[in-house]
């Protein structure tokens, strides 16, 4: 569960911190040094927020394909004794 806070308070801090850059960089007359430091701001931004989904997206993936090969390994386990004991 702290992951999972952890990846949504991360999301929440990125997206907000995107749409401020573009909010500066929309409304105000900034100098092209100010341009070039908010746009790579911009780009750290987009770059740890892609990271963040992904990794959140593997994770999850991740646990549900672990979850799937648990239950079939299960069954292939249980699946003889059932056969073994309609034959007796």
């Amino acid at each position: 569960m702290n992951n999972r806070f952890m990846s949504w308070l991360g999301f929440l801090v990125i997206t907000t911190g995107i749409i401020f850059c573009l909010y500066v960089i929309a409304t105000r007359t900034t100098s092209p040094t100010e341009v070039l430091l908010l746009s790579i701001i911009l780009t750290t931004l987009s770059i740890i927020g892609s990271w963040i989904a992904s990794r959140h997206y593997a994770e999850y993936s991740f646990n549900r394909n672990q979850r799937l090969f648990a239950l079939k390994a299960a069954d292939l386990k249980t699946a003889p004794r059932k056969e073994e004991l309609s034959l007796t």
